[in-house]
């Protein structure tokens, strides 16, 4: 998967409807630490809370992403 952002309207198993599925690539900030010293120690959080806008319309409260490695 590319750095970023991946998302897509279409059916997903298991939920009826369209439904905007998101695909996320989360860098290791390890990788980058020898260009950015400040990414030493840096602890990604357990969970990123997140909202999606479209078209002026913004994802309900409370969604969040499990980050884990």
């Amino acid at each position: 998967m590319p750095n970023g952002i991946a998302a897509r309207l279409g059916p997903v198993a298991g939920l009826p409807g369209s439904v905007y599925q998101i695909s996320v690539y989360v860098p290791r900030p390890s990788d980058f630490a020898a260009s950015n010293p400040n990414l030493k120690d840096f602890v990604m959080p357990p969970v990123v809370a997140v909202s999606l806008d479209v078209n002026g319309a913004r994802s309900q409260a409370g969604l969040a992403l499990s980050v884990t490695h």
